[in-house]
């Protein structure tokens, strides 16, 4: 009886405790490389070049139906029809010129999202 009521009291007790979350994906392939940032500068162009992976509905002033009627990915989970964007960083050369640094691994990205939940201000943050 009391092995029960303690197994009880244990799985209740971790079903409220405060949890973090993992997911990652792989975006092997990259859509395009542009000077676009349809959240920051939206119909506008960039201040720097970004590398674009994920859904084929990527556009400069995209919504969010243009985005689900995307009809492929570059990402490995094809009914994620989601974009992703991150600097596209370069590197000055010796002789003055800049060319695009490789990506480790090849082409494309790993995307991630990442739950957090900080127990002493009880707040939760979406990272990605």
């Amino acid at each position: 009886m009391y092995i029960n009521n303690f197994l009880l009291t244990l799985g209740l007790a971790s079903s409220i405790a405060p949890a973090s979350a993992f997911f990652r994906m792989s975006c092997p392939g990259t859509l395009t490389r542009q000077r676009l940032d349809p959240i920051v500068n939206p119909g506008k162009v960039s201040g720097h070049v970004h590398a674009i992976s994920g859904g084929s509905g990527f556009s400069p002033q995209m919504t969010f139906q243009q985005a689900r009627a995307a009809k492929c990915s570059s990402c490995e989970i094809k009914e994620d029809m989601s974009n992703y964007w991150t600097p596209q960083l370069y590197a000055k050369a010796k002789n003055g010129t800049f060319f695009q640094v490789p990506v480790a691994g090849g082409e494309g990205m790993t995307v991630y999202y990442l739950w957090v939940f900080i127990a002493q201000t009880r707040q939760q943050h979406m990272l990605t």
